[in-house]
């Protein structure tokens, strides 16, 4: 009996401390199911070195081109750019709130690769190191101006300036890219009819409205001939002067040659 008797604590004692334990641990699972890991958002962090960054690259930029003057030092635009780059190029890493500002932060360090990308070719095809060059810049340029009107960037006084005139570039840009997709849509709507056919020689006819929404000057008509395979067999050229908005002008080919479709391209000058 006095065994039996001893042994009511002991297991009462047992089931309590089993009972606290398991109790702990739950509590212990619940405060940790209840608790959310703070996220740290690089959206203003970003937009903060991405100035500090264009103020490092600015810096060189006034001293190399003191010393280089009109002439391309590949050594030292490369050095420039690397500064920019090491001031931002964490964030492609970084968690972001917005989504868009993580796209456009995306964008911009890889306009600044591309900008590395055509120093290869300063020496060696001055021609492609400009065009590729001036692409990066322009969408450089285009980005800068969102994150200005979108994301409060800033710089200080002493390189407003620098950034005003990317804002003018990012304006003429978008306004060349406009032009650019209004005579793309202007070129594609264009059907050509026969007019008329002497001495195996052939004349076509389209009558094309300017819809771009501004005046062009010389515009020059660039026209594939093609035949039912989309090989070119000729390529012939039309221009028309002093072109004004909603203005139709009458485009013409004259050819020998059959062919089973065109191929337009506008540029104007």
């Amino acid at each position: 009996m006095r065994i039996w008797k001893r042994g009511i604590p002991l297991l009462l004692l047992a089931m309590l401390t089993i009972a606290v334990a398991t109790g702990c641990e739950g509590a212990t699972a619940q405060i940790g199911g209840s608790e959310e890991e703070e996220i740290h958002y690089a959206d203003q962090d970003f937009i903060k070195d991405l100035g500090k960054g264009l103020e490092a690259r600015w810096t060189l930029n006034e001293k190399y081109d003191a010393e280089d003057g009109d002439t391309v030092n590949v050594e030292h635009r490369k050095e420039y750019i690397q500064a920019e780059i090491d001031a931002i190029s964490k964030y492609e890493n970084e968690t972001f709130e917005d989504s868009v500002l993580k796209e456009k932060v995306l964008s911009y360090i890889n306009a600044l690769k591309q900008s590395q990308e055509a120093l290869k070719y300063a020496n060696a095809d001055f021609e492609r190191y400009a065009t590729e060059w001036e692409k990066a810049y322009n969408q450089r340029a285009k980005l800068l101006e969102d994150f200005v009107s979108d994301y409060e960037l800033t710089v200080s006084d002493k390189y407003q300036s620098i950034l005003d005139d990317f804002m003018v570039t990012s304006q003429i840009t978008k306004e060349s890219e406009a032009l650019e997709d209004a005579l793309d849509q202007m070129a594609k709507g264009i059907t050509f009819e026969m007019v008329s056919n002497e001495y195996g020689y052939k004349t076509y006819h389209a009558i094309v409205e300017n819809t771009t929404g501004k005046d062009l000057g010389n515009t020059q008509f660039t026209i594939n001939l093609l035949d039912a395979d989309g090989v070119i067999v000729e390529t012939t050229y039309y221009s028309v002067d002093n072109y004004k908005a909603g203005q139709k002008a009458k485009v013409e080919i004259y050819t020998d040659k059959d062919f089973a479709s065109t191929e337009v391209t506008i540029d104007t000058f």
